[in-house]
């Protein structure tokens, strides 16, 4: 019996397994995204894309509300200043006005009576022909006249303004760019009809920018925009920065044209937005290849090109840029840095970049 609890307790010594652990297996290399730090002069200046508008501009509408009856106008057409482009039923004014003058002869026969009277009256005052109660009552009723006379006359007045506020005139001579109502339907007050321009004042460029460019376009300044597809080449002059920027973050920025000869409203245009201080700048790196650390520092990792191993680098960041934040120290020239999925990464591991230059991050 002691023979075989020997030979047992041998046989387990010998089982796969018991006698040393099995070392663990090494993971592959990670595989990462990268960026290569390269000079700003290495890259084309920005440019911003803009649209041509008239300067002279307007969405026409009625004052008051009615249903439209006449329409002059058809898209493109021209028109001249003070001519007549669209009318809304009036019939009711008319009649209107047309009842109030009728009133008004009636009363200026009662008061062209009522100053007879008077001067009848008068001219036998202190003869003892006629008291001075019926000269006051002939009096009161002259005045009295005139008033009613003055009260319809006011009327007619409002009338015939209300009635003017049927017609809608050009407001200088100008085209047609869109015709928003049509005959026999209901305008209301204040509802564009017409989007028109104007022949005079000539063109202006609206262009959206990004608030880093805000600095540069500033009001008055000169610039050489570039029309989109002829690639005609104009001067410019910033005359407008909005202070508010639109659902894109984008502030718009308005630039007249010194000469619009050949051009028309709705052509792309382009503007430069480069400058040699903006090309000088300090290299940039994208937002997501950094790591905020406490302290206000920041860090990176750098793939070493030899062994393809990330080490931890400190980095002092600047503004942040239109191709995303600028490094001020810590990273030099032709360094290749991991571009996203920082902190998933250890110092020290192995990675497989994907080579993803920074021709990307240019585009």
């Amino acid at each position: 019996m002691r023979e075989f609890y020997f030979v047992f307790a041998a046989s387990l010594l010998l089982l796969p397994g018991c006698s040393q652990p099995t070392p663990p297996t090494e993971l592959p290399p990670r595989t990462v995204e990268t960026f290569e730090i390269s000079l700003n002069a290495n890259r084309s200046a920005p440019v911003y894309s803009g649209t041509l508008r008239a300067k002279q501009r307007s969405d026409l509408s009625f004052l008051r509300t009615g249903q439209v009856v006449e329409l002059t106008k058809e898209l493109g057409e021209s028109f001249a200043r003070g001519e007549k482009l669209a009318r809304i039923d009036n019939t009711e004014l008319s009649l209107a006005v047309e009842e109030l003058s009728a009133n008004l002869l009636g009363a200026e026969a009662e008061l062209a009576d009522a100053q007879r009277n008077h001067d009848r009256l008068l001219a036998m005052q202190g003869t003892g022909a006629v008291s001075q109660s019926d000269i006051d009552a002939a009096g009161a009723r002259l005045e009295g006249a005139a008033a009613r006379v003055t009260s319809i006359e006011a009327s007619i007045g409002q009338a015939r303004k209300r009635l003017s506020e049927a017609v809608l005139y050009a407001p200088y001579d100008g085209q047609v760019v869109e015709r928003l109502v049509e005959p026999s339907q209901t305008a209301a007050a204040g509802q564009p009809v017409y989007r028109v321009i104007g022949d005079e004042g000539g063109l202006e460029a609206v262009v959206n920018l990004p608030v880093a460019a805000l600095e540069l376009f500033v009001e008055g300044h000169e610039t050489e925009l570039i029309v989109r597809p002829s690639g005609v080449r104009r001067l410019a002059t910033v005359t407008e920065v909005g202070n508010a920027a639109g659902l894109s973050g984008l502030y718009p920025v308005t630039l007249a044209l010194a000469d619009a000869n050949g051009l028309r409203p709705g052509l792309r245009v382009e503007v430069p937005g480069g400058s040699d201080e903006a090309v000088n700048r300090p290299p940039s790196i994208p937002l997501t290849a950094y790591i905020a650390v406490p302290g206000g520092r920041a860090q990176v990792f750098i793939v070493d090109p030899a062994t393809d191993r990330v080490s931890v680098e400190d980095v002092e960041l600047g503004a942040v840029t239109d191709e995303g934040i600028e490094v001020l120290s810590g990273l030099d020239i032709g360094d290749r840095i991991v571009a996203r999925g920082l902190p998933s990464l250890r110092d020290g591991e192995f990675v497989t970049p994907l080579g993803v230059g920074v021709q990307q991050f240019n585009d």
